[in-house]
């Protein structure tokens, strides 16, 4: 074949092959009907050739888009410190989305975008053949709206509605608790918590875990102690410096990610107090960015490039029809000492 010659296709690699176009299209899906020395023959003529499939073509006769919509939800201004999670998660998305027809294509949402809208206009347009989807709250109008559709999702993160869905979720709970507990047995009584937004659902869990580890020390909840409220490092850094503005400041704070605690360290510093000596600082983190910092945090750990991965993998299954009560997974976090000084 010319190297100057047209696009290869099925029917130019079977001509090459002395093969029927069927037994080409099967091989290259590795169909169990084909034996594997023909397999390998049809993909080492269809890399020298420079064949790919022609999507628009597989997109007409199959009805799918080849395309699966990541939106997730960013707490904070990208100006400020970034968020290594988000990364983190779309590395295992990609990682479990390898070889397969289907290519991600993110969007990030804050609290100030319509998320509804950007749900109708994906699945209304045909623009994605499902969805993944992070911060949740206990009704979501766009998970509801994607039930009443029967469009395939999954969510990062979990909902109380009534009508089951597919979802893969961190522990946010234990994660709570366990920092509160760890706090509290290095024999800092006053724990504050830097806490998301109240909408939030894992904002939630997180103080229903926080308020469990308070109550078993014997520890009376006080409100004051906790901030709901953006997650960039220079909001946490403000509400530090808050927390340690009068007489009897914190002697630990619980962080809801990296990013917080990276802010609650610098607002520590502000106020004259090391972190980890003065105020121990305790996060919840997916990506061990708190084993960098100085000194290093103790944290709550699961692991996000496995998030990914496991919420791409319950989307693939949900597109092929498992039942939803396969597609649900909740995931402890590990408590992982840091400098103890």
């Amino acid at each position: 074949m010319s190297r100057h010659a047209s696009k290869a296709t099925l029917k130019t690699l079977a001509q090459e092959l002395e093969l029927s176009i069927t037994t080409v299209s099967r091989a290259l899906k590795d169909g169990p009907e084909v034996r594997p020395e023909t397999i390998a023959r049809v993909k080492q003529a269809a890399a020298r050739l420079g064949y790919a499939p022609d999507r628009s073509a597989v997109n007409l006769r199959t009805g799918r888009t080849g395309t699966i919509a990541v939106l997730f939800f960013v707490p904070h201004a990208y100006d400020d410190v970034g968020d290594g999670s988000i990364t983190a998660i779309i590395e295992g998305v990609c990682r479990r989305l390898e070889g397969l027809d289907y290519t991600p294509v993110v969007q990030l949402l804050t609290l100030e975008v319509d998320g509804l809208e950007r749900v109708r206009r994906i699945v209304e347009g045909k623009l994605a053949d499902g969805i993944i989807l992070s911060g949740t709250t206990p009704q979501d109008e766009r998970v509801r709206w994607m039930l009443e559709r029967r469009f395939p999702f999954v969510t990062f993160g979990r909902t109380e509605l009534f009508t089951p869905h597919p979802w893969y979720d961190v522990d946010n709970e234990l994660a709570a608790h366990q920092a509160t507990a760890h706090a509290l047995s290095e024999g800092r009584r006053r724990v504050a918590l830097i806490n998301p937004p109240e909408t939030l659902t894992f904002a939630r869990q997180r103080l229903a875990g926080y308020r469990r580890a308070l109550a078993e020390a014997g520890i009376a909840y006080d409100p004051a102690l906790v901030v709901h409220g953006g997650l960039g490092a220079g909001e946490s850094r403000e509400a530090t410096r808050a927390l340690c503005a009068g007489e009897d400041p914190p002697s630990a704070i619980v962080c809801a990610t990296g990013v917080v605690a990276i802010g609650a360290c610098a607002g520590l510093r502000d106020r004259g107090l090391e972190p980890g000596r003065d105020v121990l600082v305790v996060s919840r983190d997916g990506t061990r960015m708190a084993s960098y910092l100085e000194p290093p945090l103790p944290t709550c750990f699961a692991s996000l490039s496995d998030t990914g991965w496991h919420l791409a993998d319950f989307l693939m299954r949900a597109l092929d029809g498992a039942p939803v009560e396969d597609l649900q997974m909740l995931v402890e976090t590990t408590l992982v000492p840091g400098d103890r000084r």
